[in-house]
């Protein structure tokens, strides 16, 4: 196979290099490097109402993504999603006890 050089390329291997690297220092958590960024984000809102919205711009993912890893961490009991008292179309994202001790763990890594 020929060696590739555009830079491209290069940039997307040590990418995904990176992300394989990081999952593995957060599988003994039993989160991915994605979910850690969830609870982080969401840790440094602590107080403020965050919508599944607010977190898909902030991470800059799709909107199906975003609700694959909240239901995963709801289900890990990480995260609490409750409708918006204000607009029940919208769903309000938090951290719970759990998630917030959690979140020194993940600080450490």
């Amino acid at each position: 196979m020929a060696e590739r050089k555009d830079l491209g390329y290069q940039i997307k291997l040590i990418h995904d290099r990176l992300r394989q690297r990081a999952d593995e220092l957060f599988a003994p958590l039993g989160v991915t490097i994605g979910q850690s960024r969830v609870i982080e984000y969401l840790y440094e809102r602590k107080g403020q109402k965050t919508s599944q919205r607010d977190i898909e711009q902030h991470l800059d993912v799709t909107h199906p993504t975003v609700i694959g890893m909240l239901k995963r961490l709801e289900g890990k009991e990480l995260v609490e999603i409750t409708v918006d008292d204000e607009d029940k179309r919208h769903k309000v994202v938090s951290l719970n006890s759990a998630s917030c001790a959690f979140h020194k763990r993940i600080a450490k890594l």
